[in-house]
Formats: structure tokens, C-alpha cells, sequence
């Protein structure tokens, strides 16, 4: 890519050799800018100037992770371009407007709550302008890198890190004067910011217009709190002896704390021009090519620590006595822990790019919760007593379990992914799908319910072994708190793929081991089509609502094969929901032949017409349908109407050819079935649009005792049947039309 004539950082011939030099000499200057300057205010300024200082570049960094709102890692790895540069851009005024008021709540805390002097308040204040300077550009340099050209911004980068440096050095030697210093510094590094990356950016320019900006923050959210908290994690002890030692001591202390940001800043030239292969390698599910990357990237972050440690113990006091002209000797042990931590954090930093790559941005956030957690409650309580020493151990111990943590979920997640990609076989039967292997099949319905009686018998007839996690309690509380048990004591190594019937949106999204393997699930209901547009139990718009449709957007994406019901609720499911097309499957239903089979039922003469209705009295049923085309009969003793299921009492006709019961067992229900000479089968409901989408179970129970039924005239039916002898349609919600073809059909028989 051309960078354009007016552009003064021409790109070389080589551009991979490029971004790897530019963006080395760009990380190891962005990593040593805050030793370097130190070396200066040290040798010719004050403890205090000093003290200042390092809070200022603690506090920068800190509240630099609001401004960048963890994005870069996102934007860089979106290979896709699913967002448009525009929505990073906008997305990035809002983060940067939310850390110019952390940074003005910061600077009042520490004036009125930790005794900060003016001058040192001040002195916080431009470094964090500074560092929103920083962030204001890296939205810029991520597209840069999300180009390929990360040589631009590396150059970009370097100079003006320089620049600052330089100037802030060259003042404070020849004014002493830490504020001023800091405020020239800070705007020649806007001014270069402008002019740099304005040079270059008609290059990387993009026209398509911000329409996802609010749906990036919110993917985000979880970025930004895991790096604001993986900087306090980072620094969490310069935070914690603020305010508890003197300056003097605090100044000792940071020198030798220093290695930690150094060696975790350069891990991140090691990784960062990798972010953009491992999100390819991602893309291309290259797996175990990735899966060697991460252990190469581990084996020499290791490396260098280990080289930096013992270089640290040999020669770090007197290098350091030297550079920063203060005694050191007694934190000799200090230096040596915070080397190792550098190399923890940095190896953190990796296995948390790892984890963004792959979206897990949730995981990620709640390991640096619990870190920073540790660090925030107990540092304190431990350096109390037991001085720096004892802080630094403990805050090894907790870098150690962070990282272990984090290594433990990033190769888990790329072993969950591999596993998972047997999805080019996906567009193959369900019943091709499980043959062979290991299925485990969970559900909170119901043991005996048609529909899990149905795939248990298609399970066990094609796969290898099943095993089968449902129960027959009555109560659902009982048998969802049963299924989570069985889930818990299920390992990984017991099935070859999962397969999650009734209601997967209660199960699969919060038991991660079941996404480590291809799944399977039955999308038989929607939750918010049924709460919401069903049975209205929640209006369109509110936040159940919303919640309920994100938990269905969330269990559909999750799923490597979607099984539905109807061909219409799969193009509900592809429309409102956002499935995937390819992964799904329609799996009509079926009725128990062992219960529900043809069966002869002598019928006398001079018997009135018999007319059957079973069901569960939900909205889209339309019983109330069926009840008023009933009392068009009232007088008409030529006709039996039997309706069978839990009618409320108010709404039953009174009329003598009508019975209601409220109950039979799936065996009586059959004997009843078998006498009737009509079945009304359904939907009949005009007013719920999923009565369209839906072919009740009932007329699956008709068809196989082979009852001529009527049924909704709806897309859903016509998928299977079709207008005959057997089969006749209605129009929805219209009680004299169904009354008209029964009549109709009482004629034909």
C-alpha cells in the first residue's frame, strides 16, 4: 500500500522487515521513555520530583486503558472488517470523553484525599493528557496495523515518543522545573501526533459510514475493564505504598520496581505483530499452527526472564546504583522478584490476546477481577508488617496463579476450538452427524416428553453410545437443578459431541465444557417468541424482553447444528434471531407408535358425530376458536364434541353435547382418539403469529392413528400435509368457517 505523495515516512521494499524494526525500536522507546526521564529527574531533581512523577506515569497508564477501551486488540484481529473504521473512531471519542472525567476524579482524589501537593496534582494531570494524546492515535495506528502496516505507526510511534522524551529531558536538565518540562513536552507531542498521522491517513482512509458504534462499545466493555484492571494488576504496588512511605522510599522503590512495565512493555513488541496472523489463523482455523505459536511465544518470554533475572541478581544493583544514583543494595531482593513478574505479566499480556482473538473477552475480565481484587484488599495488610519484601512476594504469588489461570484458558479455548472443527461435516443428516460416536443428550423436559422420546430413539439407533442426561420429575425446578448436577460430574472424555434438546437456551450457554465439543441443539421454542409474542408476558421493547432475546441470539450462535421443529420457525430463527443459514436442520416430529397406532373402534348406529380436541390450552392453540364454532352446535344433537385439557371453567359452554376433561394419560388419551370420527387439530389462533410457524404434535398423533383431522390453514402445516380425505384446512381465527367444514365432514363420512 502506498502511504501518497505528501507522505514523509515512505514506506521500505520490505514491508514485514519494516514493521519489524519500526515496531521494535517503537516499543523498546515507549518502554524505557518512563526509566529514561527517571534517570534524569532522579540525578537532578528532588524525591519529590521524582515521586511525582512515577504517580503521574502510574496514573497515565492506568486511565489509558479507558481511553483506549481495550479496543486495538479487537480492531487489529477484526479481519473481516465487521465494524467500520468510522464506528472505532466514534466509538474512541466516547472512551476518550470517559477518561478525560476518570482523569479530572483521579487528580480531586488526590488533592483532597492523599495530601498531593499542587505542583505534583499538576504534574498527573499533563501525563494523562499526554496519555490521551496516545489514545486519540492509536485508533488511527490500529487501522494502520489492521492494513498491514504497522511500519507507518511503528514509525509514527517512535518519533513522537522520542520527541517527547527528549524535550521533557532537555528542560527539566535546564530549568529543573518538573512542570514545566512536562506541560512543553506534552504539546509538542500533540502537535506531532496531528502532523504525523495527518500526513499519512489519506492512505488508510475508509467511506463506509458508522452504523455498529453503540454494538462495539458494548462488545468491548469487557476489553476495556480487563485492561483497565490488567494495568492495575501490573502496577498495583506503586499504588499501594502511596501515601504509606516517604518520598524517599517510594523513589528507591520505583527504580527497582521499574523492570516489571520494561520487560512487560517489551513482550508486547515480541506479540504485537502477531495480532494480526493469529486472528487469520483464527479465521482459516489453523489451529494447531496457532497452537504452536503461542508455545513459541511463551518458550522466549520465558527465556528473557529467565536471562533477566539472572542478569538482574548479578549486575541489576550497582547498574542501577549507577544510572539513578541511589543506594540499593537492600532491595536487591526486590529487584530480582519484580524481573520475574515483568515476565509473568508479559506472558498475561499474551495469553489475554489469545482470549480476544477468540472473543473471550468475558473470561479474560473476570481473572483480572479476581487479581486485582487480591492485590487491592490484601497488598496493603502485607506491606504494613512485613515491608517491601513481603509486598513483592505476595505480588508474585498472585502474578503466578493470574497467569497460570490465563495460560489455562487460552489453551483451552484454542483445544475447544480445534475439537469443535469438524463443521465442514455439518452439512451432512443429523443422523450421518451422530453415527459412530459418543453422543451425550441433555434435557430439562420431561423424560417421556414426545419430543425427547423421539431423538433418544433416533440417537440410539445411529450413534455408537448414548448417554442420556433427563429426568421424569414433574416439577421443571427439579429436573433443570438435576440436569446442572449430572452436567457437573461429566467429563469432557465421556462424549464425542453433545446434543441438547428442549429449551437449550437454560443450559448451553452457561456450561462452557459442553462448547468444547461439536454440539448439537434442538431449538424447539424461542423464549422471547414465546413470552413476548405468545403468551405476552413481557412487552416488545422492555428489558426482559431484550434479555430474552439476547439469550436466544446468544444459544443459537453457540450451536454447531440447529435443529428445528418447521421450516418456517428455522426462517424465524434465520430473520429475527440471526442464525447462522447453513447450520440448520428441520426435524419434524413423530409421534410414540407404541402408544399412538391405528386402532378400531366400533362406532354404533345412529350415534351422534364424534369431534375431538386435545391440547394444552396455550394462546396459539386458539381453543377459544374452537369453543365458539362448539356453541354453534348448541342445539344439534347430531353432534359429540369432546375437548380434552385444562379449560378454565368460565369459558366452557354450557350445552349438553359437550364434555370437558381436564386430563387422560397418553393411553387413555389414544382409546379416546381411536372413538372419534373428527380431530381438530390446529392451530387455529389468528392473533400469534408463531401458530403460523408451528405444526402442532397433535396432528402427528392423528396422522399415525390415521383420523381424519382439520388443520390451520398455515405455512407450517402445508410443509407436511396436504388437502385430501384425511386432511382438510381452515382459515385461522374464524370459528364459523371451522364449524362450516366440520359439518362438511361429517357429510363426507
Amino acid at each position: 500500500m502506498s502511504t501518497g505523495k505528501r507522505n514523509p515516512l515512505p514506506a521500505s521494499g520490505n514491508i514485514r522487515r519494516s514493521s519489524f524494526v519500526w515496531n521494535l525500536l517503537s516499543s523498546a522507546m515507549n518502554s524505557f521513555q518512563t526509566m529514561l526521564l527517571l534517570v534524569f529527574i532522579t540525578r537532578f531533581g528532588t524525591d519529590a520530583d521524582s515521586a511525582a512523577f512515577v504517580m503521574a506515569y502510574a496514573a497515565g497508564n492506568l486511565l489509558f486503558n479507558i481511553g483506549k477501551y481495550g479496543v486495538r486488540s479487537f480492531q487489529v484481529t477484526d479481519s473481516t472488517e465487521q465494524y467500520a473504521f468510522r464506528d472505532y473512531a466514534a466509538a474512541r471519542r466516547f472512551s476518550l470523553a470517559g477518561m478525560a472525567a476518570a482523569v479530572v476524579v483521579y487528580v480531586l482524589t488526590g488533592l483532597f484525599f492523599r495530601g498531593y501537593p499542587a505542583a505534583k496534582a499538576a504534574v498527573v494531570l499533563l501525563i494523562c493528557l499526554y496519555k490521551g494524546i496516545e489514545a486519540a492515535e492509536d485508533v488511527f495506528h490500529g487501522r494502520m496495523q489492521q492494513q498491514g502496516r504497522l511500519d507507518v505507526a511503528g514509525r509514527i510511534l517512535f518519533i513522537r515518543i522520542f520527541s517527547f522524551v527528549a524535550c521533557f529531558a532537555a528542560l527539566f536538565v535546564l530549568t529543573r522545573d518538573i512542570l514545566l518540562a512536562a506541560a512543553a513536552a506534552t504539546a509538542l507531542a500533540a502537535v506531532l501526533a496531528i502532523v504525523l498521522n495527518r500526513s499519512v491517513w489519506g492512505s488508510f482512509r475508509e467511506d463506509r459510514p458508522a452504523l455498529k458504534t453503540g454494538q462495539l462499545l458494548r462488545t468491548c466493555a469487557p476489553l476495556c475493564l480487563s485492561m483497565l484492571l490488567s494495568m492495575y494488576v501490573a502496577n498495583a504496588p506503586k499504588y499501594i505504598i502511596d501515601g504509606r512511605v516517604t518520598d524517599a522510599v517510594q523513589t528507591r522503590f520505583n527504580i527497582v520496581f521499574m523492570p516489571v512495565f520494561v520487560l512487560a512493555l517489551l513482550g508486547s513488541f515480541i506479540y504485537q505483530p502477531e495480532l494480526k496472523s493469529l486472528g487469520e489463523m483464527r479465521r482459516e482455523k489453523q489451529f494447531d499452527a496457532l497452537r504452536k505459536k503461542v508455545l513459541r511465544l511463551t518458550a522466549l518470554t520465558l527465556g528473557l526472564a529467565v536471562l533477566a533475572a539472572a542478569a538482574g541478581f548479578l549486575l541489576g544493583v550497582p547498574v542501577l546504583e549507577f544510572i539513578y544514583a541511589k543506594p540499593l543494595a537492600e532491595l536487591r531482593t526486590e529487584l530480582v522478584l519484580f524481573i520475574i513478574c515483568g515476565g509473568l505479566i508479559a506472558l498475561a499480556n499474551l495469553y489475554g490476546m489469545i482470549l480476544v482473538t477468540f472473543r473471550r473477552q468475558g473470561t479474560l475480565t473476570g481473572i483480572y477481577l479476581l487479581s486485582a481484587l487480591a492485590l487491592f484488599l490484601f497488598g496493603g495488610r502485607v506491606l504494613i508488617p512485613g515491608g517491601t519484601a513481603a509486598l513483592a512476594l505476595f505480588f508474585i504469588s498472585v502474578l503466578a496463579v493470574h497467569t497460570l489461570l490465563l495460560a489455562w484458558q487460552a489453551f483451552r479455548t484454542v483445544r475447544g476450538e480445534a475439537l469443535r472443527e469438524y463443521a465442514p461435516e455439518c452439512g451432512l443428516p443429523v443422523k450421518e452427524l451422530v453415527s459412530g460416536k459418543k453422543v451425550l443428550f441433555v434435557s430439562t423436559k420431561n423424560l417421556d416428553y414426545l419430543r425427547n422420546v423421539q431423538e433418544i430413539r433416533l440417537l440410539r439407533e445411529h450413534a455408537r453410545e448414548v448417554t442420556v442426561i433427563a429426568y421424569p420429575d414433574k416439577s421443571y425446578a427439579k429436573r433443570l437443578a438435576k440436569v446442572c448436577g449430572a452436567l457437573l460430574t461429566t467429563g469432557r472424555k465421556d462424549y464425542d459431541l453433545s446434543f441438547i434438546g428442549f429449551a437449550p437456551q437454560l443450559v448451553l450457554p452457561f456450561f462452557r465444557r459442553l462448547r468444547e465439543k461439536p454440539v448439537i441443539e434442538d431449538f424447539f421454542i424461542s423464549l422471547y417468541d414465546t413470552f413476548v409474542q405468545d403468551r405476552k408476558k413481557f412487552r416488545p421493547g422492555s428489558l426482559p424482553a431484550k434479555l430474552l432475546k439476547k439469550l436466544d441470539e446468544k444459544t443459537l450462535s453457540l450451536g454447531d447444528r440447529v435443529i428445528t421443529d418447521t421450516r418456517a420457525h428455522a426462517d424465524y430463527f434465520i430473520r429475527e434471531l440471526g442464525c447462522s443459514p447453513e447450520k440448520t436442520e428441520v426435524l419434524y416430529l413423530e409421534a410414540d407408535s407404541e402408544i399412538y397406532h391405528p386402532m378400531k373402534a366400533v362406532r354404533e348406529s345412529g350415534a351422534p358425530f364424534r369431534v375431538l380436541y386435545f391440547g394444552s390450552i396455550l394462546p396459539l392453540q386458539g381453543v377459544d376458536v374452537v369453543l365458539d364454532a362448539v356453541r354453534l352446535f348448541r342445539d344439534d344433537p347430531d353432534f359429540a364434541f369432546e375437548v380434552i385439557g385444562p379449560v378454565p371453567e368460565k369459558q366452557i359452554p354450557a350445552q349438553d353435547n359437550l364434555t370437558c376433561i381436564p386430563w387422560l394419560s397418553q393411553e387413555e388419551l389414544a382409546a379416546h382418539i381411536a372413538r372419534a370420527d373428527l380431530c381438530l387439530a390446529g392451530h387455529f389462533s389468528a392473533d400469534i403469529d408463531k401458530a403460523k410457524r408451528t405444526i402442532p404434535g397433535k396432528a402427528y398423533i392423528f396422522r399415525a392413528m390415521e383420523k381424519p383431522m382439520i388443520l390451520g390453514d398455515t405455512p407450517a402445516n402445508h410443509e407436511l400435509f396436504t388437502e385430501g380425505s384425511m386432511t382438510v384446512f381452515v382459515p385461522l381465527g374464524n370459528p364459523a368457517a371451522l364449524a362450516e367444514t366440520i359439518r362438511a365432514c361429517r357429510l363426507k363420512s
